[in-house]
């Protein structure tokens, strides 16, 4: 079934990835294939800055952490949402993903987090 694209929409949707660390969150949109913006929030905890590049490396002005910037990852994603919104346009966000690095010895390979897997 092809999606019905109204006048000012755009056909692809895009998805989102976050890799959040303990002093930083990074981050990558996606339409199709394509790495349309991608960048950083380091130094969560002491002096946060955020950078973002668009899919040709050109930099972009990245997300205003305000005066009471994140201290933690979680902190930064009501900051990067918006921010991530504006800087899509009209592209709508299909997914966002998380990249989990815990797996041991049990989980080696890419799997979709469910209770079992919890």
């Amino acid at each position: 079934m092809t999606p019905t694209v109204r006048k000012g929409e755009f056909a692809a949707r895009v998805i989102g990835v976050i890799n959040a660390g303990s002093s930083s969150l990074k981050f990558a949109f996606y339409e199709e294939e394509r790495r349309i913006i991608s960048g950083q929030v380091d130094g969560l905890g002491s002096q946060p800055a955020a950078k973002a590049s668009g899919q040709d490396g050109e930099a972009l002005e990245p997300p205003n952490l305000g005066r009471k910037p994140p201290t933690t990852p979680s902190q930064v994603l009501p900051v990067l949402l918006p921010w991530a919104k504006e800087m899509l346009g009209g592209r709508r966000l299909a997914a966002l993903g998380h990249r989990v690095v815990q797996g041991g010895v049990r989980h080696t390979r890419h799997e979709r987090v469910t209770p079992d897997v919890k």
